[in-house]
């Protein structure tokens, strides 16, 4: 794995001491069965979804209104008030069937920008009324912006390329796929008022800002720091040497003071909490949690967060509505 464009290193703070430029996390084998050790329910939340089904939640936003996408399953994104009464739906213009792939709120600007498969579509946050496509010459399926540049997870060659928020003067990162064929869930987590890429089988996060990438953060499981680069260009995890390692996969979320984050080792899926203040560790078994908060059988199923402090779950078991809990860390 080779970046296109040279990393600027910069010394950050770090949890552990070290003189490598980027910061490292110590995950401990501390291993929890009790889920109300990390986690308390402040909230459900039933989304009235008897005529629109939700089969699973790709990407959600809670702000004012709850703002739910299932890029697998639907062509729109569907909107609820925070008691889970329907709003709106939010599609392509002009009866266009064209593939959605992502979307983010931009609040500054009171809007909601979606990623299609021929362009960014911009509606009015107010009264979610079309407002302009702008053309996009990428083929992209996941985005973010910050205040000076948008970011894009694309297919083909190159993996994350770098735009002003004209969609112009693009760079390219990372030279190649990773090769295990998963896209992580959430590929642009904020950690501690930093925003960083996250890509699938890998310890890594990388540091976005004004345009740049830097290796950012480095998940050390048991004392072992694997190699990022080994890691990426691995053809097939399961048969790879690192098969029996812990790998942070799919998904990595982060509120205040907490990152929540899966990992496999053996094949077994592991949650895990981390206090990114003192580097105390939470770890769970998946499937054996005792799981005394949302009462689900195993670990809920953390897909989102809210007001930068508490984690979004959403209730897997088929019901005529859909259930999504706010769980707060501790």
């Amino acid at each position: 794995m080779k970046l296109k464009y040279y990393f600027l290193f910069v010394a950050i703070s770090s949890l552990a001491c070290s003189d490598k430029k980027y910061e490292i996390v110590n995950v401990d084998s501390h291993q929890e069965s009790t889920l109300s050790n990390s986690l308390s329910l402040v909230d459900s939340i039933v989304l009235h979804t008897e005529n629109r089904p939700i089969h699973s939640i790709d990407k959600i936003i809670l702000e004012d209104k709850i703002y739910i996408f299932n890029r697998f399953d639907d062509r729109k994104i569907q909107i609820y008030n925070l008691n889970g009464d329907f709003v709106q739906e939010v599609s392509l213009p002009f009866d266009n069937k064209g593939i959605i792939y992502d979307f983010l709120i931009d609040t500054p600007n009171a809007k909601i920008e979606v990623l299609a498969v021929d362009g960014i579509y911009d509606f009015d946050l107010k009264d979610f009324h079309f407002i302009n496509k702008r053309i996009l010459n990428l083929s992209a399926f996941r985005f973010f912006k910050d205040d000076s540049h948008s970011y894009f997870i694309c297919a083909g060659d190159v993996y994350l390329t770098v735009t002003d928020l004209n969609l112009t003067n693009s760079f390219s990162y990372f030279d190649k796929l990773p090769a295990h064929g998963k896209y992580p869930y959430n590929s642009f987590p904020q950690i501690k008022n930093h925003q960083y890429l996250f890509t699938n089988f890998n310890n890594t996060l990388y540091k976005l800002g004004n345009g740049m990438v830097e290796k950012g953060i480095t998940f050390v499981f048991n004392g072992e720091e694997l190699n990022d680069e080994t890691l990426w260009v691995t053809p097939d995890f399961k048969k790879s040497e690192f098969f029996n390692k812990e790998i942070v996969e799919r998904f990595l979320f982060s509120v205040e003071n907490y990152i929540y984050l899966t990992f496999t080792k053996i094949g077994k899926p592991q949650a895990c909490i981390i206090k990114a203040s003192n580097g105390n560790t939470a770890m769970y078994d998946v499937q054996k949690v005792e799981n005394n908060v949302t009462n689900e059988a195993g670990f809920p199923y953390i897909i989102g967060t809210y007001k930068n402090k508490y984690f979004v779950s959403q209730n897997l078991a088929e019901t005529n509505n859909t259930i999504i809990y706010i769980l707060n860390p501790k």
